[in-house]
């Protein structure tokens, strides 16, 4: 495991964060978790073949697809879907504007 120098990471980060009327009590580094929320384009294309549920615009309403993601471009995503009742996996395109919310999903 690397040595950090966290003294010096703190000493240049807290005359910024004092300025701002904050305080630093601890200095951690963490992951976002198995389920990490997908916020970019970019963090869509990273997890590009990955297990994802996204949340998104259908109408007048929302709806929630959870599958793998297999495309990502400039028009928006597209996920591979378990069909329904032991049917054919289905494609859903969804558009970038109609995107609510992503995270990645773990399959237990």
């Amino acid at each position: 495991m690397p040595t950090w120098p966290i003294s010096s990471i703190k000493e240049l980060l807290e005359p910024t964060l004092n300025h701002m009327g904050y305080e630093l009590y601890e200095l951690e580094v963490s992951s976002p978790g198995a389920e990490r929320p997908l916020r970019a384009h970019n963090d869509y294309a990273r997890f590009n073949g990955r297990r994802v549920n996204i949340r998104y615009r259908s109408g007048e309403s929302e709806a929630v697809v959870e599958g793998q993601l297999i495309a990502v471009d400039g028009a928006g995503v597209a996920v591979q879907a378990p069909g329904a009742r032991g049917r054919a996996p289905v494609i859903i395109h969804i558009s970038w504007d109609d995107v609510v919310t992503g995270r990645l999903a773990v399959a237990i």
